[in-house]
């Protein structure tokens, strides 16, 4: 058994999410397995970072794949996976989000991003505060924006698929976060 995922773990680093999708639209489940354990951790630590909170992040990360297996044949390959995914993930936190609002009878907040990936080595736990700090209080689509393209490392026109707006928009938006955190962070 132990070779067999050694060997489906090989397979799949060196398989393409296309292939692999392809392979899941014909009903391979160790192909979605494959998608899954690739693109597991980083949805995760993604989500994290928006929500500050693990159990919500998890959460929106299992409903991710779920959705994302019933609606494989819908993917039309226009995106990368990851964005689809990503996708998928931000709008299942969205619906939660609200859903937890209607039953407290109160507005959700907006996102909260947890540390940062990996803080400059001259940087101490006070810096890596300020920076948390910063990002929490920009403004939620600047915030939004910012974390998809930094910690995401998606493209405009993904940023803007998936949130709705215009790439000129997110661009505009990424400008905005990186000013006003340059702004709060100086000595």
């Amino acid at each position: 058994m132990e070779a067999v995922t050694v060997t489906m773990r090989a397979a799949a680093t060196d398989t393409s999410d296309e292939a692999l999708v392809a392979a899941a639209r014909e009903g391979d489940h160790g192909a979605f397995r494959a998608l899954y354990e690739r693109h597991v951790g980083r949805l995760l630590a993604f989500l994290l970072r928006m929500t500050g909170d693990r159990p919500s992040a998890e959460e929106a990360v299992q409903d991710a794949f779920v959705k994302a297996w019933q609606r494989l044949g819908q993917f039309g390959g226009r995106s990368r996976f990851a964005t689809w995914l990503t996708s998928i993930a931000v709008n299942e936190l969205r619906s939660a989000r609200r859903a937890r609002a209607r039953n407290e009878g109160q507005r959700a907040a907006g996102p909260d991003p947890d540390l940062l990936e990996s803080p400059p080595s001259s940087c101490g736990p006070e810096d890596l505060a300020d920076v948390e700090r910063a990002i929490a209080g920009l403004p939620g689509r600047a915030r939004m924006v910012f974390l998809l393209a930094t910690i995401g490392g998606f493209r405009h026109d993904e940023i803007a698929a998936m949130m709705g707006i215009a790439p000129g928009t997110c661009k505009a938006q990424l400008h905005r976060a990186r000013k006003l955190l340059a702004r709060r962070l100086e000595p």
